[in-house]
């Protein structure tokens, strides 16, 4: 997503244009962090799948379970055959049978939104 400033004159008021990629989603909020005011949407109302936040979840649960096992990051789990079956974001990747650290599928679940990452992470 690029959403483009446009500076207006001397009032040094900022506008923002949203790029074609932005307009082109189902729904989308943009909002002001400080304020909460909306300065653009479409269809907010729009319920949709929570896919990152799963992807948290999934994180947090698998962070606790190393912290009490006291297992370690750089442990190694393996793509099962069945993950692909998932569906949806393969960002980085994965096949079955790939040998990934837990620390990288950390981070490919919660910075590249990978849904293969994430199951990989469930099953171990």
């Amino acid at each position: 997503m690029k959403i483009v400033p446009h500076f207006l004159g001397a009032l040094g008021l900022c506008a923002f244009s949203l790029s074609s990629a932005l307009a082109q989603r189902p729904s989308y909020v943009v909002a002001d962090a400080t304020t909460g005011y909306i300065l653009a949407s479409a269809e907010p109302m729009e319920k949709r799948q929570v896919a990152s936040l799963t992807k948290v979840a999934t994180a947090m649960v698998a962070l606790d379970w190393l912290q009490v096992s006291g297992r370690d990051v750089n442990e190694y789990a393996a793509v099962s055959p069945t993950a692909p079956a998932v569906g949806g974001q393969n960002a980085v990747g994965f096949q079955p049978g790939d040998r990934v650290t837990l620390r990288d599928l950390l981070y490919a679940a919660l910075l590249q939104s990978d849904n293969i990452a994430a199951q990989t992470l469930a099953e171990h």
